[in-house]
C-alpha cells in the first residue's frame, strides 16, 4: 500500500532532513580527522587540542588574557606550555643596551616580562630573581612553579612566601647581566637570591658579533639595534613589521571571540597555521631588515671599538675571561647588597656526549649546518674550565652541561639551544637543590 498525503509528504522531509544531518555530521567527522592528520604534517608534533586552545585564549605575552583559562584547562596548558621563544618588540636602553617594549603586553615598565624587578621592602618573603637570556626567560616563564613548590616543601623555606621574578630576555649576554644587576641594586632593590643562567649566548651570539664588525662586548644583535630609524628602506621594513604584528592580534582576538566553534580542532588548526602563516612572514620582513643594514662600513656608535685576533681561539678566550669576569663582579656585588648569587653554564646539545637524543630531537634539535656544531665543542669546554676556577674564588658555579646525560626523553626543542617543559623543569629541580645546599 503507497502511502500518500500530508502524513507521507512529513515523513519524506524528515527522512531528508536526517540524511542531510548525517551527512553534515559525517563531514565536520572528517574535517576533525583530516585537520588533525594536517596539522601533525605541518607542525611535526602530536596535535594536543587544549595546548593549542591554551595558546589562543590564554597567551603568555597577554598581561590580561583574553579569556581566564578554567581551572582544569589551565592545568593541562601548564603542562603543555609551548616551548616557542614569543616575538616581542625591543626598544634601545641607556644602560642595557635593549630591552623589550613596555608597550608590549605582559611587559612591565622596566623592560621585562611579567612583575618588575625593582623589588623595595621584601622582608616578609624570598625573592629569587632570574637572570640570562632566552633560555633563562623559558626556565622562568615553563618552571618557575617547579622551583618555588621545590622550595617551599623544605624545612629552609617553610612557612614562608617565595615569589621568582625575571630579568631574562632572548639575546641578553654578558655584560648586560651585570649591568641589570648593578642598576635595579643601585635603585633600591632587595632581593635574597641572584640566579644567573648563561653560556651560550655569551661565546656564540660575541662572536656573531665580531664577524660581523661589530664588537663582541657588544650586545648581540647591535648592528640592527643601534641603526633603527637611520635609513628609508629600515624604516619601511620596519613598518611592515608592525603591521604584521598587529595582523596577528587581531587574528588571535577574532577566533579567540568564537566561544564554541573554538573547541572544534579543526577551527583551532585554521588559527594555529594562519598564525603561523603571519609568524613566517614577520621573520621573513625581520631578515630583510637585517639584510638591508648589513652594510660593510659600520660608524663607531655601531662598530665599537676595534678588535683583532691572530687566530680565533684568542677571540673566545677573551669572550670566556669577560663571562668570568661579569660573574666575578655579579658575585661582589651581590654580596655587598647581602644576595646571594649562584651561576649555572646552561646546558646545550652540541657539546659532546651530553645528551642521547630521541628521534624528535634528531629532527628539530640538531642541525649539521648550524655553526654551533662546531663552535659549542670548541668554547663550552672553556667555559667548563674557567667555571672551575670560579667555584675555587668563592663564586656558587654549577655546571649544568652534563644535566640531561641520563636523561632519555626529549627536552631540546630547537636546533639552537632551547628546551621544552620537561627540559625547563629539570633545570628549574636543579636550581632548587643548589638553592637549598646554599641555604643550609
Amino acid at each position: 500500500m503507497i502511502e500518500s498525503g500530508p502524513l507521507s509528504d512529513v515523513r519524506k522531509w524528515l527522512y531528508k532532513i536526517g540524511y542531510v544531518v548525517l551527512v553534515a555530521i559525517a563531514a565536520v567527522i572528517a574535517l576533525e580527522i583530516g585537520a588533525v592528520e594536517i596539522y601533525e604534517r605541518t607542525r611535526g608534533r602530536e596535535f594536543v587540542r587544549d595546548e593549542v586552545l591554551g595558546r589562543l585564549i590564554g597567551e603568555r605575552s597577554q598581561p590580561n588574557p583574553i579569556e581566564k583559562l578554567p581551572p582544569d584547562l589551565a592545568h593541562k596548558v601548564a603542562e603543555l606550555k609551548d616551548a616557542a621563544i614569543p616575538d616581542t618588540p625591543v626598544i634601545l636602553h641607556p644602560f642595557f643596551g635593549f630591552v623589550a617594549n613596555p608597550e608590549s603586553p605582559g611587559v612591565n615598565g622596566y623592560g621585562f616580562f611579567q612583575a618588575q624587578p625593582l623589588v623595595r621592602d621584601a622582608a616578609d618573603r624570598v625573592l629569587i630573581v632570574i637572570f640570562g637570556g632566552s633560555l633563562a626567560d623559558q626556565v622562568f616563564y615553563m618552571a618557575q612553579d617547579v622551583l618555588v613548590e621545590r622550595l617551599a616543601a623544605s624545612p629552609e623555606f617553610e612557612g614562608r612566601e617565595i615569589e621568582v621574578r625575571s630579568t631574562a630576555l632572548g639575546g641578553v649576554k654578558q655584560p648586560q647581566q651585570l649591568n641589570i644587576l648593578s642598576f635595579m641594586l643601585g635603585l633600591g632593590a632587595e632581593y635574597d637570591y641572584v640566579v644567573n643562567i648563561d653560556g651560550f649566548n655569551e661565546v656564540d651570539s660575541s662572536a656573531e658579533n665580531f664577524y660581523d664588525g661589530i664588537s663582541p662586548y657588544y650586545p648581540h644583535n647591535w648592528k640592527l639595534h643601534a641603526r633603527r630609524g637611520l635609513n628609508p628602506q629600515a624604516m619601511m621594513r620596519l613598518g611592515k613589521i608592525e603591521i604584521i604584528r598587529e595582523r596577528r592580534k587581531q587574528l588571535r582576538q577574532r577566533f579567540a571571540d568564537w566561544s564554541i566553534l573554538r573547541r572544534m580542532n579543526s577551527v583551532l588548526v585554521l588559527w594555529d597555521l594562519m598564525d603561523g602563516r603571519e609568524l613566517n612572514a614577520l621573520r621573513r620582513e625581520s631578515t630583510s631588515l637585517r639584510e638591508i643594514l648589513a652594510e660593510a662600513k659600520l660608524p663607531p656608535r655601531v662598530a665599537g671599538p676595534p678588535h683583532q685576533y691572530q687566530r680565533e681561539g684568542e677571540l673566545y678566550g677573551d669572550l670566556v675571561d669577560l663571562w668570568a669576569r661579569s660573574s666575578i663582579q655579579m658575585d661582589a656585588v651581590s654580596e655587598r647588597f647581602g644576595v646571594r648569587y649562584l651561576h649555572f653554564l646552561q646546558p646545550n646539545q652540541y657539546v659532546p656526549d651530553s645528551k642521547v637524543f630521541t628521534e624528535e630531537e634528531q629532527r628539530v634539535a640538531y642541525d649539521e649546518g648550524f655553526i654551533g656544531v662546531d663552535r659549542i665543542p670548541r668554547t663550552y669546554p672553556l667555559l667548563v674550565e674557567r667555571g672551575a676556577a670560579l667555584r675555587e674564588e668563592g663564586v656558587h658555579f654549577v655546571d649544568l652541561t652534563g644535566l640531561f646525560e641520563d636523561e632519555r626523553r626529549t627536552v631540546y626543542s630547537d636546533f639552537c639551544c632551547h628546551v621544552n617543559q620537561l627540559g625547563a623543569q629539570l633545570i628549574a629541580e636543579r636550581i632548587a637543590g643548589e638553592i637549598l645546599s646554599e641555604s643550609s
